[in-house]
């Protein structure tokens, strides 16, 4: 071997080697140092036009920090064995929703897809990164949204929605269908329920970043939102969560 050819390949080899630990040290701390992500809960009632106003003005908002929350729709209802709720009023597996039984079905729906899609499966049951399952929960209450009221709580719109957005599939034993008719989505929405009720969350909507109240729509206006209302507002409010929970 030549000395100029040895000299080439001792070269590429050095250049290999510093360029496959540097990549080594970049990936390592990936795992350990990832930026931690801030909770952002939704407190609603599917069928509540208040609720349905406040996840359209969130839109653009969750277009924007996706990747700095973890987005969290939790339920408001009263349980059968409460005071709260009027005698005679029906129920779902054991919960009194405000706008009837409809809604607690919507509510189930919901909770079934944010529950296929939770980030502890991604990678593993379904090929989606954390903040696209997010996303696709989001799409999915948006499609439901779209289509009015009356049809929130329908097999039909979760179907046809599921089907828009590419989400879980409704049939199967493991799919969206056989949780909202069973056992699981009803247990879904107790616990939602239950996870309402220990947060103080009793307006839909109710917005909570880090488990604070940060803004309340209730009557067609919004209230308690001393960091303001406004798409600027709620990224502000996120990123600076974000920034103090990341130590930036």
């Amino acid at each position: 071997m030549s000395p100029l050819l040895l000299t080439t390949l001792l070269f590429i080899l050095l250049v290999s080697s510093v360029t496959s630990t540097r990549w080594q040290q970049h990936q390592q701390p990936l795992g350990e140092l990832a930026a931690q992500r801030v909770d952002l809960t939704l407190g609603v009632m599917s069928r509540c036009p208040d609720a349905v106003f406040t996840e359209t003005a969130l839109d653009s908002v969750i277009e924007r920090v996706n990747d700095k929350v973890r987005l969290r729709f939790e339920y408001i209802g009263n349980f059968t064995d409460s005071s709260q709720h009027d005698v005679g009023v029906t129920e779902v597996g054991g919960v009194v929703c405000k706008h009837g039984d409809q809604e607690c079905h919507g509510n189930i729906h919901q909770l079934c897809v944010q529950h296929a899609l939770r980030p502890s499966r991604a990678g593993k049951d379904y090929d989606l990164s954390p903040s696209a399952a997010q996303r696709k929960v989001w799409d999915f209450v948006q499609c439901q949204n779209y289509d009015g009221l009356a049809q929130i709580g329908t097999d039909a719109l979760a179907k046809q929605c599921l089907g828009l957005v590419k989400g879980p599939k409704w049939e199967g034993e493991d799919g969206i269908g056989a949780c909202a008719n069973g056992d699981e989505g009803r247990a879904l929405l107790r616990d939602s329920v239950q996870v309402s009720k220990k947060r103080g969350i009793i307006k839909s909507a109710t917005i909570q970043l880090e488990g604070k109240t940060i803004c309340v729509r209730d009557g067609g206006e919004w209230k308690e939102c001393p960091g303001g209302h406004e798409t600027r507002d709620f990224v502000r409010q996120i990123e600076e969560a974000w920034r103090r929970k990341n130590g930036q």
